[in-house]
């Protein structure tokens, strides 16, 4: 079944919810403190304890640190692939498709 999109804050029919298959959601709750990010996951069950990591930056650039902090995530609450799973996420940073470096001899103000 290919996943789909679904507005929960809007009201929907039986016949638009047909099809859709409901299963229990992770909730993930990330705040940002000042060197970096607190992870609160919610229990998928009632009774259960919220798990919950601390991530310090150590990237002092910020897209370096978020993606850091992406693959901290995929490694704790991820699904666990390999190198020879059909499919896995791989977290990458690249360089913008428009950004220009400055020339080496202009100077940056």
């Amino acid at each position: 079944m290919t996943a789909q999109y679904v507005d929960a804050t809007q009201p929907r029919t039986p016949h638009e919810l047909r099809g859709i298959e409901e299963k229990p959601v992770m909730r993930i709750d990330i705040r940002r403190v000042l060197n970096g990010v607190v992870l609160r996951v919610e229990p998928e069950q009632e009774g259960e304890e919220p798990g919950q990591c601390v991530y310090q930056e150590t990237e002092p650039d910020e897209i370096d640190a978020f993606a850091e902090f992406l693959r901290t995530v995929l490694d704790h609450y991820g699904p666990t692939t390999s190198r020879h799973s059909p499919k896995r996420i791989h977290v990458v940073v690249e360089p913008g498709d428009k950004y220009e470096p400055p020339d080496e001899g202009e100077r940056t103000r």
